[in-house]
């Protein structure tokens, strides 16, 4: 329950902080998201084989004969998640104008 509202508080202030940033989101900056992914993994895996013996996901665990399924399932949801953050960037230049054009300044192109 604690690691669902986590996660769903997290999206919220991403979702915030996109709509009220000015910053461009072209596409090679999602791998800056795979890469933290990745990095999150590694250093649970270093924490484990440190003698940590809880992961904080269940299926982080290499122990099990699916994990490497998990990885790669959790690999494959991602994909989709990134694609839609990148249209709701897009979405952020075509709509906040139209509502707010006074205050919306469009400094450079998505």
């Amino acid at each position: 329950m604690l690691t669902g509202l986590m996660h769903s508080v997290n999206l919220v202030f991403l979702i915030i902080d996109t709509a009220l940033n000015s910053l461009p989101f072209p596409w090679f900056r999602v791998a800056y998201f795979v890469q933290w992914s990745c990095i999150y993994i590694v250093f649970q895996w270093v924490l484990h084989a440190c003698g940590l013996s809880w992961w904080p996901y269940p299926f982080f665990e290499l122990s099990t004969p699916w994990a490497p399924l998990w990885y790669f399932c959790l690999a494959l949801v991602h994909v989709p998640c990134y694609g839609v953050y990148f249209l709701l960037g897009k979405a952020k230049y075509s709509i906040l104008p139209k509502w707010f054009p006074a205050a919306f300044v469009l400094t450079s192109s998505f």
